[in-house]
This record gives structure tokens, C-alpha cells and sequence, in this order.
């Protein structure tokens, strides 16, 4: 396996991040633990708002008020239990960086993006594959800091009111979209097997820029057997659908006889 350990997996918690980041100096919104509904005067009171109340593990909300401070505690509890993580928010744009790190304070192989198009909950839709020295400073900044081992995505933020890079969160995983890594010349699945089987890969610094992804969703046509074979076994033994170029294929043929 080729992973953090166990202090750096824990420093990383988004319930820990604001105290790593001023440990570090490395530039983060601030933040606040929220365990009870009883907390929110003494909240805002604190940060401004609009704040970011996120769950611990998934998902966040942008929110204006404390009504919805409170609609957004109970569903996140529910979810993903406690603590709830609340964070200032800071307009700007929004970028992600995957990569691998060798645990002495580099990266093997690292590719940052920008968001084009966000979902509510925060996550891309679709971006771009971008070059940015100053970015890659504060990437390199970070790496170094922690000492990472292992897979990342960090999610960053470039605000608006001074120009400079925020560190929103440390995934220790590799993102949805890390088949852009493949299209942008680092292929980073495939590195970390390498790695976890215990090859020698030399750092990886070139990577094409403008590369692109966008998520997009597809009707298939199945028999209803096969939904039913799906519901009871959650097994498919034999699926006779054709690929989608061979569908559409198949389309044209007929509307051209």
C-alpha cells in the first residue's frame, strides 16, 4: 500500500485543518466546530457571513442566514454525523490539485485544474487542466509541510478580495475526475499501483495544459430482466447491450436503409 500515515490522515480532518494550516502558515478560511444547534449565535458572532457548513465527510453548503445555518446542521448530522464544520466564505475561483506524494515533501506526480462549472454541492462538473507558478508554489508549500506519502486532492480557492491561494480541504484519495491525470500525461492510478508494488518512478514534471473534462450522464436501454437480475444477485452474468458507438452505429445503418 502507498499511503499517509496515521498523524498525517488525522491532520488532514476537516475539523482539524484551520489549526494544521496556522501550525504550517499555509493561508485557510477561518472556521469552527459545530457540535450543537446551541452554538450558532456565539458562530456568527465569530466568522462572517456567508459561511460553508459542511459535513465531515461529504458534501457543503453555502448558506446566509441562521435558519439555514440550522436546516443544513440537521441534514449533514444525519448523514454524516458529528462534528459539523462551519467556514467562512470567500468568493473566488475554484481549483483542485491531484497528485501523488513521495512522503519527503514532494510530489511524484501532481495535475491541477480549474472549475468551469460547479454543482450545488460544490463538486466540478467540468474544468480545465491549468499551469499557474504561483499555484504550484502554494501546492509545493503544503506537500512540504506535511511531509505527504500517498494520494491527494487539495481544494483551493483563489479570493477574490486579495488575489491570494486558500487551502479549503486535503482529500487523501484520489478524485471522480482522475482520469483527466491520464489525458493530461500522468497517469496517477496507474502510478500509485506502480508505487504500491514497489517500483522505482522518478518524479513527473510535464503535463498538458487546456485539457478538459466534462461530466455528462447517458440513457441506456436495457430489458427489464436484467433489472431484475441486478435488484436480486446484484450480479450481471451476461449483458447483451452493445457498446454506445456500436448503438449509434447501428442507428445510422438503419436510418440510411
Amino acid at each position: 500500500m502507498y499511503l499517509p500515515t496515521k498523524e498525517q490522515f488525522l491532520i488532514r480532518d476537516k475539523s482539524k485543518l484551520e489549526e494544521t494550516c496556522k501550525k504550517f502558515k499555509i493561508n485557510t478560511p477561518p472556521s469552527a466546530i459545530m457540535t450543537d444547534l446551541s452554538q450558532v449565535d456565539n458562530l456568527l458572532e465569530k466568522l462572517e457571513l456567508p459561511i460553508m457548513v459542511k459535513g465531515r465527510f461529504y458534501e457543503a453548503y453555502k448558506v446566509n442566514n441562521s435558519n439555514e445555518i440550522q436546516k443544513h446542521f440537521n441534514q449533514l448530522r444525519a448523514k454524516w454525523g458529528l462534528p459539523i464544520i462551519i467556514q467562512e466564505f470567500f468568493a473566488g475561483e475554484e481549483y483542485n490539485i491531484a497528485g501523488i506524494g513521495n512522503g519527503k515533501g514532494e510530489a511524484i506526480c501532481a495535475i491541477p485544474i480549474k472549475k468551469t462549472v460547479v454543482t450545488e454541492k460544490g463538486k466540478g462538473f467540468a474544468a480545465v487542466v491549468i499551469q499557474d507558478p504561483i499555484l504550484d508554489k502554494f501546492t509545493k508549500s503544503i506537500l512540504k509541510s506535511l511531509k505527504w506519502r500517498g494520494p491527494f486532492e487539495l481544494e483551493v480557492l483563489k479570493a477574490n478580495k486579495d488575489n491570494k491561494y486558500y487551502l479549503l480541504e486535503i482529500n487523501p484519495r484520489v478524485p471522480a475526475w482522475i482520469a483527466l491525470s491520464a489525458g493530461a500525461g500522468q497517469n496517477i492510478p496507474a502510478t500509485l499501483v506502480e508505487l504500491a508494488l514497489g517500483k522505482n518512478v522518478k518524479p513527473m514534471k510535464k503535463y498538458k495544459v487546456g485539457k478538459i473534462f466534462i461530466r455528462h450522464s447517458e440513457d441506456i436501454i436495457l430489458d427489464i430482466a436484467t433489472i431484475g437480475e441486478l435488484t436480486s444477485t446484484n450480479e450481471l452474468h451476461d449483458l447483451r447491450t452493445k457498446p454506445v458507438l456500436d448503438r449509434k452505429s447501428d442507428l445510422l445503418n438503419k436510418k440510411g436503409a
